[in-house]
């Protein structure tokens, strides 16, 4: 959870619990004493609220991240659903303010490569392998090392695509990638892209 926190919202969360425990403690010790407690009570909606402002924005985050993969998976069976395509760009946007785990990296990465940004997809999984490297260990690590490896070779391909402007070599290109079940998916919406921008070419070749 914190991994998804800015600094100050867990300092916030570490300080609004600090001040519940204090506040709790104090309320006991008013109690036994048979003191007026109705001031104190008036803080404990802040230490509430501190402590809840960074699980309301931990919740918002991981929904952002669960409409993303949604909208991914509707793209990947339809590639030409274009609303999809809008809200994957707009759901990327906003986890990458945030996101640092390696999860939502290999998450942002599939995105580029799917919005056929190719040079943002490359930089993210690079991301991903350096923090890969420092936990060679974790098998978590290890899972989005590999995705993020094989993601980051369609990127590449997608990125001398654009200089080389050779449709059918990049498929063959594609085609010769070993890749996950998940990635296969998106190398499969790659190629329909390229083939799809082949035939218009030649049909305003034609013309």
């Amino acid at each position: 959870m914190l991994e998804d926190l800015y600094l100050y919202e867990i300092i916030l969360l570490i300080l609004g619990s600090l001040l519940f425990l204090i506040l709790s403690g104090v309320l006991v010790y008013y109690v036994i004493k048979k003191e007026e407690i109705k001031k104190l009570l008036l803080f404990f909606p802040i230490s509430i609220l501190m402590i809840a402002y960074p699980g309301i924005k931990e919740l918002n985050i991981s929904s952002d991240r669960i409409e993303l993969i949604t909208y991914q998976e509707k793209y990947e069976n339809n590639p030409e659903d274009t609303e999809a395509k809008e809200k994957i760009a707009e759901l990327t946007d906003k986890l990458a303010l945030r996101a640092s785990s390696e999860e939502d990296l290999v998450l942002i990465g599939k995105s580029n490569v799917l919005l056929q940004k190719p040079e943002n997809a490359i930089t993210i999984t690079e991301k991903v392998i350096e923090k890969s490297k420092k936990d060679p260990t974790n098998k978590t690590s290890s899972f989005y090392l590999k995705q993020a490896y094989q993601l980051k070779k369609i990127a590449e391909i997608q990125q001398r695509t654009a200089i080389q402007k050779d449709t059918i070599e990049t498929i063959n290109r594609l085609n010769k990638l070993e890749l996950d079940p998940e990635i296969t998916k998106i190398s499969s919406v790659v190629k329909k892209q390229y083939l799809r921008s082949f035939k218009k070419e030649l049909k305003s070749k034609t013309e």
